[in-house]
């Protein structure tokens, strides 16, 4: 049913193809199934090409087309195809777009995570480092909306996925080229909107589409996605006000349809299933967020049970339903942890993804309340540091992501933050500070964007001795050059980022010259700064 046919697609490959799908190579990249190689595109580009052109070379199916795409690429594949039919619809590397666009190609679908580099990650990191250009993903996307296909055909261009915010609110839509953005989920809305544009109905340049309610329009893929990525669940319901997927209302996904999923992954040769879920550990849930280990471990086991699934991992996942299910741990640990991608010293553990965000008990509260729930929020310091210990007895090793300078954080507030990260200090965790963004979907859209400008020494500490941490737990072979390193950049991080992280790198570079800069003065948001809701920081950063 989902064999390529071979024939047909290089028939049509003479005239175009009447659809055709992609994202910028590094998106395409599938980077060895490891989303932590995945991660160095977010980094500057002359400083992580080298290490990255093998994975940006394209992947290809006999016929020409991708052996692999973003999974939500691959979803709207399926549904182009139940509607066109699967000769019309056509998932390319970018490299190989001149081969099926042509006269008869009606638009070119691009999807898009990070297209120009301000994603949490990116705005973090890119800034700080200070050299090397631009972020690897912002050169491969601009270098994809400047492919000469473009000029050649009259096709439409147009662009969707998480980060179409960042081209809208940038102003480089029409410079770019891009005739429709489309944010939000698009199952139940882009054949209508082809439809329309078909038909010469004038549409806005940009489209927010409404979110999808009957998920029985999620059709199976038909193709591999990158990564051996499968949803398992969407939305999570929680309501963090800085996050969009906490906005909607949960659904599991079937077993069966999960494992039909699997299926086409491993047909196209990937031996790897990466579970898409904003909490593993919700799968099967209740109402009130308590977890249900049946429906779970029976998930777990019919993937883990694939006889051609070698290596399991999963996005996201969060402290409380270990918490609410002791037992929970006991239960599923077994069924995957031999199959677990990550290993350590010879020995296998479960790493995934959890968003602590702050030690502060008053900006959890105050931006997410439903964290904790069914706990109490009050108790949120507390509910890190059991969790925490209760993952490692099982050997989940978890990344903590935290951010810093959430609208109103005041220098109680990263001292909590600084408290708690004292608390984890013998935990197994490799811990990622990132700087506050405001999402278009989230209810702090309208928020300042925070920016290491603003940073002051207490932000540099924790910053800074989050990584001092991570070098010393998991990467001891490079631990004393990345040392020596830091130390013959000292006058130049200095020198870009000021006086304030000073401190930070003495104590990064385990020099006994300072003590841990615990009563810094708070450095208030500028009143321009704040009017302009972000958006000056934004306009600078993309000059």
């Amino acid at each position: 049913m989902f064999q390529p046919s071979l024939f047909d697609k290089r028939k049509n490959c003479v005239e175009g193809v009447r659809f055709v799908l992609t994202a910028s190579a590094a998106e395409m990249a599938t980077f060895e199934n490891s989303w932590m190689k995945a991660m160095m595109s977010t980094f500057p580009e002359a400083l992580v090409r080298p290490f990255t052109v093998r994975y940006l070379e394209p992947q290809n199916m006999l016929d020409g087309t991708a052996r692999f795409a973003p999974y939500g690429l691959r979803v709207i594949e399926s549904v182009l195809s139940e509607f066109y039919g699967e000769n019309s619809v056509a998932v390319v590397h970018p490299s190989n777009l001149d081969k099926f666009v042509g006269t008869n190609t009606e638009a070119v679908l691009v999807t898009t995570m990070d297209p120009l580099g301000l994603a949490y990650v990116s705005t973090t990191y890119n800034p700080l480092i200070g050299f090397g250009g631009e972020a690897l993903n912002r050169v491969e996307f601009v270098k994809l909306m400047q492919h000469k296909v473009f000029q050649e055909h009259h096709v439409k261009k147009i662009v969707g996925g998480f980060g179409v915010w960042q081209i809208r609110d940038a102003g480089l839509q029409e410079k770019l080229g891009i005739d429709l953005l489309v944010a939000g989920e698009c199952e139940e809305w882009i054949v209508s909107i082809l439809e329309k544009m078909r038909k010469g109905v004038t549409l806005p340049k940009y489209i927010r589409t409404v979110k999808l309610r009957d998920f029985a329009k999620v059709p199976l893929i038909r193709h591999a996605a990158g990564f051996g990525a499968v949803e398992i669940t969407r939305g999570c319901g929680r309501r963090c006000q800085f996050c969009s997927p906490d906005l909607r209302a949960k659904y599991d996904f079937p077993v069966d349809h999960v494992m039909r999923e699997v299926e086409v992954n491993v047909r196209y040769g990937c031996n790897s299933a990466f579970l898409v879920t904003e909490d593993i550990f919700l799968y099967g849930s209740d109402a009130h967020f308590n977890p249900n280990p049946y429906q779970l471990k029976r998930l777990l086991g019919a993937v883990a049970g694939h006889e051609a699934i070698r290596r399991i991992a999963f996005s996201h996942a969060s402290l409380v339903p270990v918490l609410l299910s002791p037992n929970l741990l006991d239960e599923i640990t077994p069924v995957v942890i031999d199959k677990s991608y990550y290993k350590r010293r010879g020995r296998r553990f479960i790493g995934v993804d959890v968003g602590i965000e702050s030690g502060s008990v008053r900006l959890m509260r105050r931006y997410m309340n439903g964290k904790a729930y069914p706990l109490s929020i009050e108790n949120w310091p507390e509910i890190v540091v059991q969790g925490t210990a209760l993952f490692n007895d099982h050997l989940w090793y978890p990344m903590y992501t935290f951010i810093l300078g959430l609208p109103g954080e005041t220098e109680e507030d990263v001292l909590a933050t600084l408290e708690l990260f004292d608390r984890l200090k013998d935990s197994m965790v490799f811990y990622v500070p990132l700087l506050f963004v405001p999402l278009e979907e989230a209810i702090l859209r309208n928020s300042s964007r925070a920016t290491l400008e603003r940073m002051n020494e207490l932000h540099w500490e924790f910053l800074l001795g989050c990584w001092d941490r991570n070098l010393s737990t998991w990467a001891e072979d490079i631990n004393p050059i990345v040392r020596l390193a830091s130390f013959f950049s000292f006058p130049y991080m200095r020198f870009i980022h000021g006086e304030k992280c000073s401190n930070g790198f003495i104590r990064f570079m385990k020099l006994p010259l300072v003590n841990p800069v615990r009563g810094a003065s708070w450095k208030r948001c500028e009143t321009d700064y704040c009017a302009q809701k972000g958006r000056t920081a934004l306009e600078r950063y993309l000059q």
